[in-house]
């Protein structure tokens, strides 16, 4: 079964590029095409360029501060577009606008910031307003009761879920795993199972030891394909830097080292990550760093699933190119540049309140110096750093290693003659 599994692995979906215009109240909200990653099309009142597979559909999430976001019910083909003279509209006059709903309650308020602030650490907020969204926050689905077989394995409580499969914690004889399945409700989804295709199709290409092990994977019974990892015991980065926003030195050297071997792994491999970023980098309990979710890695040498017209990865991270829908080796390396910044810092370099003014700073301010911040640094730091945060990819470090070691350089030049702490 699995080499048939493999096989399908490359075989590629057709499709139709559009020109949609969306249909909103307010006209202003943000569209984003969700997938495995939020896909941030723009406001609803510009056209945008996106590709629907043959079969099936793709799902879309409208947003706005101050109103309740929302996301469609079920996957928007092209059948369910209305022609226009110039391209498509949705939803079609017949159904009339996509209606947001202004918030009004506390809970809701409390929801609306979870949703703006996701990315920054939303839970610091909850002590100062609340918790009543969390108390009224339904369960989440799982993929059945408890102790029910996926594959070999037995899985239990779910640990994880992205934008288009769920984690769970899973064991087989005396192995506990991270098992990882695409969501259910879109297992029909022709370019969902593609795209976690894809995925195994990564998984099974590397090996290293700054990545996770993959230890099996297959089909579950419902046709659904599965991922089964080595099991993470400790923390993300994320989660480090809400507890401690600026990291030592030692640490934060070995916090680059282990992803920049990781991402020059994957780059001599024919792969551009797409998503570094502190959610992705784990910290293990035994000092180990591991470079997780290759769920957008894109492989050079296949054509790309993306839809012409969106953005694939997180605005706070994203390189100029990337943004413009030309990933390249150094994107990764742009991404590991803010992290070194944030953790130097306390802060990103870029910050907005909105993706579309964000991913306009990304491509065209410079960020601020190191020096302004922590003074104490060195002018070899600031010059990595800059270096690394180029807006010309070419203009970046040859590898992440050799970024990294510039780092390190400029630490252990520090204007005061002492490493910054």
């Amino acid at each position: 079964m699995k080499w048939l599994l493999a096989a399908l692995l490359i075989v590629p979906a057709e499709a139709q590029e559009l020109k949609v215009r969306f249909y909103c109240n307010p006209v202003d909200a943000e569209v984003y095409m969700v997938d495995t990653a939020d896909h941030y099309l723009g406001p609803a009142s510009q056209s945008v360029n996106i590709t629907f597979p043959k079969d099936g559909g793709v799902y879309f999430r409208f947003e706005r501060a101050g109103f309740a976001p929302r996301t469609t019910l079920d996957p928007v083909s092209r059948g369910r577009l209305q022609q226009q003279a110039e391209g498509f509209r949705y939803p079609p006059d017949s159904l009339g606008p996509v209606e947001l709903e202004p918030l009004k309650d506390w809970s809701s308020r409390v929801l609306q910031v979870r949703l703006g602030l996701r990315r920054w650490g939303w839970w610091l907020l909850l002590p100062i307003l609340g918790l009543p969204a969390l108390r009224s926050r339904p369960a989440r689905a799982v993929v059945g009761p408890a102790g029910m077989k996926v594959g070999d394995f037995e899985v239990f409580e779910q640990i994880g879920k992205g934008g288009m499969s769920e984690v769970y914690r899973g064991r087989r004889s005396q192995d506990t795993v991270a098992v990882k399945i695409l969501q259910l409700e879109l297992a029909q989804a022709q370019d969902a199972a593609e795209r976690f295709r894809r995925e195994v199709q990564t998984h099974l290409a590397l090996s290293h030891p700054n990545l996770p092990m993959l230890i099996d994977w297959g089909e579950h019974k419902d046709g659904r394909l599965y991922l089964a990892m080595e099991l993470l015991e400790g923390e993300t980065l994320k989660e480090r830097l809400l507890r401690q926003k600026v990291l030592p030195e030692a640490e934060m050297l070995t916090i680059l080292t282990g992803v920049a071997a990781a991402l020059d792994y994957l780059h001599e491999k024919g792969f551009v990550h797409r998503d570094v970023k502190p959610s992705n980098i784990f910290c293990l309990a035994n000092g180990g760093i591991k470079l997780t979710d290759m769920g957008i890695a894109q492989n050079l040498e296949l054509a790309p699933l993306t839809r012409t017209g969106t953005i694939v990865g997180t605005p706070q991270y994203m390189a100029p190119e990337q943004i413009s829908g030309q990933a390249v080796p150094a994107s990764d390396q742009y991404a590991l540049g803010v992290i070194a910044f944030e953790m130097l810092a306390g802060r990103r370099p870029f910050r907005a309140s909105e993706a579309r003014e964000l991913l306009h700073l990304q491509l065209s301010q410079m960020p601020p110096s190191i020096l302004e911040l922590r003074p104490e640094a060195s002018p070899l730091l600031e010059e990595a750093l800059f270096r690394m945060l180029s807006k010309n990819p070419k203009a970046r470090f040859a590898d992440c290693e050799s970024a990294v070691a510039a780092l390190r350089l400029g630490m252990t030049n520090a204007a005061s003659d002492e490493t910054i702490a």
